[in-house]
């Protein structure tokens, strides 16, 4: 069982996104990452694979 993530992704030029994950309750299995930039900040989200699904498709 996981209950928290703290980290962060350092990409190839340099960008660092920083995430945090904390679970509601009982969480197994794959996590999938998710950063983007918005005003010129990077920042990232880290959630169960289960919920992804209720994202739509990227554009």
């Amino acid at each position: 069982m996981l209950a928290r993530i703290n980290g962060a992704i350092h990409m190839d030029d340099s960008v660092v996104a920083h995430l945090k994950y904390r679970s509601p309750g009982t969480t197994y299995g794959q996590f999938i990452v998710i950063t983007k930039q918005e005003d010129g900040k990077w920042s990232g989200k880290i959630m169960p694979f289960d919920d992804f699904d209720r994202f739509p498709d990227p554009k």
